[in-house]
């Protein structure tokens, strides 16, 4: 797997930017395994590499558009982990790459890493830097269970 250029700061908000990217990056780059594939779900949980990149995609719009951003919110949209059956996997894989487009323009717009939430959670307006660190950690547990998923399907690994 080729690296990433993913390295250096110029500052703070450039460093928080780029830590949930190598993540990102790694996640948006399933491409070789099939729909089919990508579809299988090998553990008890019904988890799928599918599933993680929908999951995903959803995180990054629930928390740098709705909390960070304003945005709106339906949660009746949400599928988790469970992609609908009619749902293609590229379409899936496309709304990831859009839903981290959006998530970067929302956090150059907050611009300081101190920042505040637009809308609370449980009353807690937290920081940019806050949410930063938050989807740094999801991300890279959630690819982390994608390079499992991924090596039972083809032996790939994410070395």
């Amino acid at each position: 797997m080729a690296r990433h250029p993913y390295g250096g700061s110029t500052g703070p908000p450039d460093t928080q930017q780029r830590r949930p990217g190598w993540s990102r990056v790694t996640v948006a780059a399933w491409r070789r395994p099939s729909g089919a594939q990508l579809r299988r779900v090998l553990v008890g949980s019904g988890t799928s590499i599918l599933g993680i990149v929908q999951h995903l995609a959803e995180a990054e719009r629930y928390w740098f558009g709705h909390h960070l951003a304003g945005a709106a919110w339906d949660p009746g949209h949400e599928h988790g982990m469970t992609v609908p059956a009619g749902r293609d996997a590229a379409d899936v894989l496309a709304g990831y790459r859009a839903a981290i487009e959006d998530s970067d323009r929302a956090i150059r717009a907050a611009g300081d890493p101190d920042a505040r939430f637009a809308v609370p959670v449980d009353g807690n307006r937290h920081t940019l830097r806050w949410v930063m660190a938050h989807m740094t950690s999801e991300t890279a547990r959630h690819a982390g269970h994608a390079d499992i998923l991924r090596e039972q399907l083809d032996g790939t690994t994410g070395r």
